[in-house]
């Protein structure tokens, strides 16, 4: 299993990241990670889907090298997620809040594909669900900053 996990990681970073990494820091880099990765949560090259969104789910609650691997992964993904986040001109907190908030649409994504079977409609509503986190300004009304603080 730790070969498998080691591919499904090497497949994705393949497909998502190293693409992504040619368009420049900031929105443009965040917009190409969230284009190949609802593709690729739609076009999954694993039988069952995201290997990560499985095996989070499987492992979450169980100890030991596999679950600490996939932990590992996980974090770096997210510690990724939030520095294109801070490149973008996000504070700290809403880089972590909007990384977290992409890797939930694409855990949800992953299931409407996969189980529910409504792999269009999933590809549509995950870009568009990304799409508006990314655009969202981040600058700080005098609301969210008193629900920050």
């Amino acid at each position: 299993m730790h070969e498998a996990l080691d591919v499904a990681v090497g497949e994705f970073v393949e497909q998502v990241v190293t693409p992504s990494l040619g368009h420049r820091v900031g929105r443009a880099r965040l917009d190409a990670i969230a284009e190949r990765w609802t593709a690729y949560l739609t076009d999954c090259p694993f039988p069952g889907g995201c290997v990560m969104t499985a095996v989070s789910v499987d492992l979450d609650g169980q100890p030991g090298e596999l679950r600490d691997r996939a932990r590992a992964a996980v974090k770096h993904w997210r510690a990724f997620l939030v520095d294109q986040f801070r490149a973008a001109g996000r504070s700290d907190v809403h880089a972590v809040d909007d990384a977290v908030a992409l890797i939930g649409i694409a855990m949800a994504m992953n299931q409407e594909v996969q189980l529910v079977g409504e792999s269009d409609a999933a590809l549509e509503r995950g870009r568009r669900m990304m799409r508006s986190i990314i655009e969202r300004d981040r600058t700080g009304s005098p609301n969210e900053r008193r629900l920050t603080t």
